[in-house]
């Protein structure tokens, strides 16, 4: 279905589909969701021509490692308020390493006992997703509410952060969340060795479900549209994280596989490993800056319990990507 976002409101309107091509669209991307056997939710909106058009565009996908770019956003606002300073620094304790990828912890031989300011902090979660300082940065901004309340004050509704890394990471295995704060990390991955395959598939069945930690791809536009048009933070903020969004070495074969050559992307991703064959999530929102475009183009995608490997993902991820392009600039004629 089309959607249209008006430029100064920021309201996200649906409006039925209207037209064989938005029909044909659709179908090309049911095809798609058939074939990947999982579900898949997009959202692309020009800000040029202000046309747009979404699938499953209201249902709320698990976030994973996207969640990392509205908290982001809130620490730079927390900096605008004067309330967080960047240059401040913090000592890297056993407290804060992390399972998944964090390179604080995989170096922590090095690392631990080492200061690191908020900012390097910042620019390692941003960079190459970095799980230490993602929490870091989640516990000294005030949590997980207080993010989601950053993102409703700026009038975005749906997206909700509710938990750490580690938080998540633990209701995956099924570990005891009250037991958390008293859990070393060698017992925490001992508890993750230790849990049975049984206890996995929960875990892995009530992420699929999860409506936590969830973004719609609609929310996504909207929270990218408003960075984009600097309603969120300030001029330097705004391209001080493009540009860090622009530089990210990772996952560079979803959304950025697909855009034509020239094109600048500032993105977030996010993956999962799989279980029995069938994959957590896989996620890339992006601004792709166009050569001949005066503003981005916004591309949310976001993909759950499919059956598809890495390779066939990232080959999903460049035709959607490719398919979505192709359709909202042939929307500008």
């Amino acid at each position: 279905m089309r959607i249209l976002l008006p430029f100064l409101t920021f309201l996200i309107l649906t409006i039925p589909a209207c037209s064989d091509k938005d029909s044909e669209f659709q179908k090309n991307i049911q095809q798609l969701e058939k074939e990947s056997g999982g579900l898949i939710g997009l959202a692309i909106y020009d800000l040029n021509s202000r046309q747009g058009f979404d699938y499953k565009g209201h249902e709320p996908f698990p976030m994973l490692s996207v969640f990392k770019f509205p908290i982001a956003v809130h620490t730079l606002k927390l900096v605008e308020k004067g309330e967080f300073n960047l240059s401040d620094s913090i000592q890297f304790t056993d407290q804060y390493l992390r399972w998944g990828y964090s390179r604080l912890t995989n170096k922590s031989d090095e690392n631990l006992g080492q200061f690191f300011s908020y900012q390097e902090l910042l620019e390692q979660m941003v960079l190459v997703s970095d799980n230490s300082a993602c929490d870091i940065l989640i516990e000294k901004t005030g949590g997980p509410q207080a993010i989601t309340q950053t993102l409703i004050d700026f009038g975005i509704q749906g997206i909700n952060i509710k938990r750490s890394e580690h938080e998540q990471h633990a209701d995956l295995y099924l570990i005891d969340q009250d037991k958390l704060p008293m859990m070393s990390y060698n017992n925490f991955l001992q508890a993750i060795e230790n849990a049975s395959h049984e206890d996995l598939q929960k875990g892995f069945q009530n992420f699929l479900k999860e409506k936590r930690d969830a973004s719609s791809p609609l929310a996504m536009i909207q929270l990218m549209q408003k960075f984009q048009n600097g309603t969120l933070l300030n001029d330097q903020n705004t391209v001080y994280l493009k540009d860090l969004m622009i530089k990210a070495p990772i996952r560079n074969t979803l959304i950025k596989s697909g855009v034509p050559p020239g094109a600048k992307v500032a993105h977030k991703s996010g993956g999962m490993f799989d279980v029995d064959g069938v994959n957590g999530a896989e996620n890339d929102v992006a601004l792709i800056y166009l050569p001949e475009k005066k503003e981005p183009v916004l591309l949310a995608i976001f993909v759950k319990g499919s059956k598809l490997n890495r390779d066939q993902r990232s080959n999903l991820f460049k035709t959607l990507t490719q398919n979505s392009l192709q359709f909202i600039l042939n929307e500008d004629g």
